[in-house]
């Protein structure tokens, strides 16, 4: 969010990164995710089963009538047929067992065949999770899941810069770092910053949204799409390599 570039230096010299992206408009960047992202809706039917005494059309009747109420939801939606699709899962566990491991179920018509297959995947589930399993132990269908899932087209998101030649430096501050304490740094405005502009460290970049802090050692750099890339200097990633 908003607080990212404030705070993206100092995380990134904790963990030894030597470089840090600040997007455009980063206080909205979640409001944009949540646009950006991927409709979706989860149904669930309790059907409360073993794989061996499952009705495989009682499996497939289920599953069809949430995928009904999965495509009527996106027809709502107004989500084109061809970026429409539904996952389906079985929440299962061995019986006496308190917690449900989700497992993937086929998309084709569930018959005899696929019912073994998916207590065969639980087990292998299991195993991978616990380290341990059971095949001689009942599957224990607990619920059916359908996820529908209406594609989004992704986001393109740039930043027009500002022209060749303007400059962004609108004042000079004292600014207080750990490492250095007080020094002065030069303050700029983001809108103002042309393509492949770079400001060395310490640096103030201000932003309607934000603000991006460049510690001494540091360089912000412009980009062409607008965004900011802090990178480390040559002997600051030296150092971070001994």
């Amino acid at each position: 969010g908003g607080a990212g570039p404030l705070h993206g230096v100092a995380l990134a010299e904790e963990l030894g990164i030597a470089e840090v992206i600040c997007p455009p408009i980063p206080g909205a960047y979640s409001a944009l995710g949540l646009v950006g992202s991927n409709l979706k809706r989860d149904y669930v039917r309790t059907v409360y089963t073993t794989s061996s005494k499952a009705e495989p059309g009682a499996l497939e009747a289920a599953f069809r009538s949430m995928e009904r109420e999965g495509s009527a939801m996106l027809d709502r939606a107004r989500v084109l047929p061809e970026r429409r699709r539904f996952e389906r899962t079985v929440d299962a566990r061995y019986e006496r067992q308190s917690y449900e491991l989700s497992v993937s179920a086929p998309q084709s018509e569930i018959d005899a065949a696929a019912i073994a297959g998916i207590a065969d995947a639980f087990h292998e589930l299991h195993r991978q999770t616990y380290g341990h399993d059971n095949h001689t132990e009942p599957v224990h269908f607990v619920s059916l899941r359908v996820t529908a899932i209406g594609e989004i087209p992704p986001l393109t998101l740039n930043q027009e810069t500002a022209k060749a030649g303007t400059d962004p430096v609108k004042a000079r501050r004292s600014v207080w770092f750990r490492a250095t304490g007080a020094v002065e740094a030069a303050v700029l405005d983001r809108a103002r910053m042309p393509a492949d502009y770079a400001a060395e460290g310490p640096a103030v970049i201000e932003s309607l949204e934000s603000t991006i802090l460049v510690p001494p050692g540091w360089t912000a750099r412009m980009d062409q799409r607008g965004y900011i890339w802090l990178t480390r200097s040559v002997s600051q990633n030296e150092g971070a390599t001994r």
